[in-house]
């Protein structure tokens, strides 16, 4: 928790049905970070990608022979250990901001418990269901910023609206870089497929910088209406 604060969340413990206030700071705070920790990956993964089309462009003119492959090698290591490094990180953050977005979703029902048209399941079935992910998790976000927005705060979506924009356009194009297929032509794939994986990646970093912004605004908010809202703070 914040200094300064009248109350710690953790104090507060009333129930409606199963849901319980707890404090989202912690978690906010770890979400926050394992973006951040993605952001960085996907900063080395650029550079190893940068590394691979030079090194491509530089063994198919011919100039360099041997130098050049080995250079093509030192480039491919590169982009496998980046390859590792975003497979971990995304793993870590999905952990983290689902168990956050629980966190939050739990909190909002009992800020207000009329006020979700789905049940707390689907905060987090929704992100892997076929088709739903596409909008489930976006419109239970809304609910929960709804919820957790101090009286008398200015409504609007405008945050939540980018960030869910790019989260969505961010996974259909990596559902659209293909894979190199092998042949004749196969160094001529991977350098075309380069600079779309370059994209994708830069994508990511964008569509981290929002989601970050939202965890952090959501997580300031339940903090605040939690020490403000005496039915809330269960007084």
């Amino acid at each position: 928790m914040t200094s300064g604060l009248p109350v710690p969340l953790s104090s507060f413990a009333p129930s409606y049905g199963l849901a319980r206030l707890r404090s989202p700071v912690a978690l906010g705070r770890a979400a926050a970070g394992a973006l951040g920790l993605m952001i960085a990956v996907d900063l080395y993964s650029i550079w190893a990608d940068f590394s691979m089309h030079a090194a491509i462009a530089a063994f198919m003119d011919g100039t360099s022979g041997r130098a050049a492959w080995q250079r093509v090698e030192a480039a491919e290591s590169y982009r496998t250990a980046a390859g590792y490094a975003q497979t971990a990180a995304f793993l870590t953050t999905v952990g983290i901001y689902l168990n956050w977005f629980l966190r939050v979703r739990a909190n909002a029902e009992v800020f207000d418990p009329f006020g979700h048209t789905m049940s707390r399941a689907w905060a987090r079935w929704g992100w892997i269901a076929p088709g739903v992910n596409l909008w489930f998790p976006r419109r239970i976000m809304q609910e929960i910023w709804d919820a957790s927005r101090p009286e008398g705060a200015r409504s609007g979506y405008g945050l939540l609206n980018t960030w869910w924009t790019l989260w969505v356009v961010d996974m259909l194009a990596r559902l659209s870089v293909p894979t190199p297929k092998l042949g004749a032509d196969i160094l001529a794939e991977m350098r075309a497929g380069t600079g779309r994986l370059v994209l994708t990646h830069a994508l990511d970093i964008v569509t981290a910088v929002f989601a970050i912004a939202v965890v952090l605004g959501l997580t300031r908010m339940q903090e605040r209406k939690a020490c403000e809202d005496p039915v809330a703070a269960g007084g």
